[in-house]
């Protein structure tokens, strides 16, 4: 992947929660990304493809990167 760049760090809430999940933004090679853990074992990753978000959940184990 390549050099990392964390440009923030912070909280993320979902719509019709008041829940706090960790998240990062993030550059890479592949481009800027926002990374959201979702709980101790999965995270998504989100990014922009022209108009269209992307977004992909990972669960820690049973998929790499």
């Amino acid at each position: 992947m390549g050099q990392l760049t964390i440009y923030s760090v912070g909280w993320y809430y979902r719509a019709n929660s008041d829940i706090p999940l960790k998240a990062a933004f993030v550059s890479a090679g592949i481009g800027d990304f926002l990374l959201v853990l979702t709980d101790a074992n999965t995270f998504v990753e989100a990014y922009w493809h022209g108009n269209y978000l992307v977004a992909t959940p990972y669960h820690i184990g049973q998929q790499c990167l």
